[in-house]
């Protein structure tokens, strides 16, 4: 999109052209309303190709089902220029969705939009962006979970998936998602379906639980309103994930740690179901690897020690305390202990009965957790590592 005709080709590709009602100038009704609401802005801008003007997979596709108004190199500045408008007259934005890259792009022409953006745009994030830009990558599925291990670093923004721990970029992840379900999912449409609570607060522990950054779609319909119904359930969303996570059972914070250290943390006996960890990135991701144990109180009182991790599901069993001659009475139920890579921003870990299965593990009487460091490149810290109460997060 653009606002008019700058590039002098006299193309009818601007808004100036359509027969819209009211401002013509649709880049500044948005802007404008989002920051008086507090929100941030972006702009999602596809290099990669152009069904009006044929760009078409990265090149001119003279069969392609439009005919091409324009050579490669006019694509390239008519771009350009789009992008200076846009990036250059509406203030500063918080993310650049670039959605495919520059595939089919020059090295010079992508240089181009490398310099334009860190000109114009110079803190604003990149969504699969050009090298040398504020990157971000894709995890690879518009399902909303993240691989259980994501990293910080990848090779580059396109990088897409879970990246590794020694990419040579920092391209943080993000799980771009629809609210809506069927087939028009990123758009509205009459009698569309949503994603249930449910849905929506797994997405949220498998992406931003993950270390990602969870973009989730809106859909205003044709009066340019987000319909009622879908504003209830976004608030539903807030409302559990401030429920859940703002108040923690206990909580640790800014705890220097490195390979070998425990970090243990005394708890109440409070039923719990999760917990999460989060480290100091002020220097780099270092942590890349992780156990959580826990200690729970004997039925008698008797302190129980550390529960130790099961290699077989069988070893995850009642444990029994002898109450009288050949009598034995169940006491506890040993989890096994999680063990884990990557921390990054934030790691959210659920626990489960037997390791097997997704079945909530509310338990009752657990007197500590320890986490120990396994494996990391440098000392580092947890920013935070608190758990949470079950009946609270249900």
């Amino acid at each position: 999109m653009c606002i008019r005709d700058r590039d002098g080709t006299g193309f009818n590709y601007s808004v100036s052209d359509s027969p819209m009602l009211g401002s013509d100038d649709l880049m500044r009704d948005y802007t404008d309303t989002m920051r008086a609401a507090g929100i941030g802005t972006g702009v999602y801008f596809q290099l990669f190709y152009d069904y009006w003007l044929g760009y078409l997979h990265g090149s001119i596709q003279p069969n392609g089902p439009t005919a091409p108004k324009l050579t490669a190199d006019q694509f390239f500045n008519v771009s350009l220029q789009m992008l200076q408008e846009l990036w250059g007259n509406y203030g500063p934005m918080s993310e650049l969705w670039f959605d495919g890259g520059l595939v089919g792009w020059s090295q010079q022409a992508t240089d181009h939009v490398t310099h334009l953006m860190g000109s114009l745009q110079p803190n604003a994030v990149a969504f699969q962006g050009p090298t040398a830009t504020n990157g971000v990558r894709w995890i690879g599925n518009e399902n909303g979970h993240a691989a259980e291990e994501s990293w910080l670093a990848a090779n580059d923004s396109m990088d897409n998936g879970q990246g590794r721990f020694d990419g040579p970029e920092v391209v943080p992840p993000e799980a771009d998602t629809p609210f809506a379900t069927g087939e028009s999912i990123w758009w509205w449409a009459p009698g569309q379906t949503f994603k249930s609570l449910d849905e929506l607060k797994l997405e949220y522990d498998n992406s931003v639980g993950h270390g990602a950054n969870l973009l989730l779609g809106l859909t205003p319909d044709f009066s340019g309103k987000i319909p009622e119904p879908h504003v209830e359930r976004y608030r539903e969303l807030g409302d559990w994930i401030r429920k859940c996570y703002s108040a923690p059972a206990a909580e640790r914070r800014n705890v220097p740690v490195g390979v070998g250290t425990s970090v243990v943390m005394e708890l109440n006996g409070d039923p719990v179901d999760r917990l999460w960890l989060m480290e100091d990135l002020s220097d780099g991701q270092k942590i890349q690897g992780f156990t959580i144990e826990f200690q729970v109180q004997g039925e008698f009182g008797t302190p129980m020690p550390w529960l130790l991790p099961c290699t077989k599901v069988h070893d995850c069993v009642t444990k029994h305390t002898p109450v009288g001659p050949d009598k034995w009475k169940p006491t506890l139920k040993v989890t096994p202990v999680f063990t884990g890579g990557s921390i990054g921003h934030k790691r959210i870990v659920k626990l489960v009965r037997n390791g097997t299965t997704e079945e909530p593990w509310p338990v009752a009487g657990l007197q500590a957790v320890r986490v120990n460091i396994t494996n990391s490149s440098s000392d580092s810290a947890l920013r935070s590592l608190a758990v949470f109460r079950a009946a609270t997060c249900a």
